[in-house]
């Protein structure tokens, strides 16, 4: 067994690059590819468990991954019914744009290396209240409620990527934790502050859906934190460099303290940790 494991290994680690990303341009080509080899590999893993359990018949019960595909399957479902039924603009081209890799979910942007690049797991603790604006399926969310055992929000305008969030929540053992809403920003109304507040690249949005004035929405988070709370601010690749944007920024220092910004994925976005602090009248 032990050479067989060796082998396995051995052919992993020399298994040649196909160079897929040079040979396939299209983008709706690789996002197809992308989900279907992703797909594929979830339903490996649950066909090689179950091979195993007919192995051990004292893990009968198990049910990790008849819970993973059940959910696999409901997320799948209502990436459909966004297809036929959403009216507005689909991100990703009706794929997700949040992964969450623990769980075999594809995607464009991995839940998991962003929690740890935003240094969120030093920044959030049990018993804190978070709030992520505009927070698409809240994966984000929802891994920081797993991670840390916090409890929060989160709220997107699109009701099929909340529905997929609160899946994804429940598979977790988290949805006790956390609400989703299918709303605007502009008209939530929470029942109580915030420790943390997640904007990540949420100030204005692609569809056009979300323009608010910046000054405005930034005030609007202010007065949804706690004392001494803490925006996680996170910019478009557009803001970086933008004159207009930074001079946005400054005039914020009247109701946040911050040190310098941090410039991730290639100048993709640029990440400020704003503490609250009360306004100079």
């Amino acid at each position: 067994m032990g050479l067989f494991k060796r082998l396995v290994w051995k052919v992993q680690a020399n298994l040649p690059s196909l160079h897929l990303s040079s040979r396939l341009r299209n983008p709706s080509t690789r996002l197809w590819l992308g989900n279907a080899l992703n797909q594929l590999g979830v339903v490996l893993q649950s066909w090689g468990r179950n091979l195993i359990l007919d192995l051990y018949p004292e893990l009968t019960g198990e049910k990790y991954y008849s819970d993973l595909l059940r959910m696999h399957r409901a997320v799948n479902d209502e990436l459909i019914r966004q297809r036929q039924n959403y009216p507005h603009f689909i991100y990703e081209q009706g794929y997700l744009y949040q992964a969450f890799h623990s769980i075999g979910i594809f995607g464009s942007r991995s839940t998991e290396t962003r929690f740890v690049d935003y240094g969120l797991a030093d920044l959030i603790h049990a018993g804190d209240r978070i709030l992520d604006i505009g927070c698409n399926c809240g994966f984000m969310l929802v891994h920081t409620a797993y991670r840390t055992g916090c409890a929060g929000d989160g709220i997107d305008i699109n009701p099929h990527m909340i529905n997929i969030g609160k899946h994804v929540a429940e598979f977790l053992g988290v949805a006790d934790r956390i609400n989703l809403y299918a709303e605007r920003f502009q008209d939530f109304q929470p029942t109580g502050k915030y420790n943390v507040i997640f904007s990540f690249a949420s100030h204005w949005t692609d569809d056009e859906q979300l323009r608010p004035d910046f000054d405005e929405y930034l005030k609007q988070i202010h007065s949804l934190l706690a004392p001494d709370g803490v925006l996680v601010f996170e910019s478009h690749t557009a803001d970086i460099d933008n004159p207009e944007f930074d001079n946005q920024m400054r005039r914020q220092h009247k109701l946040y303290d911050w040190q310098e910004s941090k410039i991730l994925y290639n100048r993709r976005r640029e990440l400020y940790i704003m503490r609250k602090k009360d306004p100079v009248v």
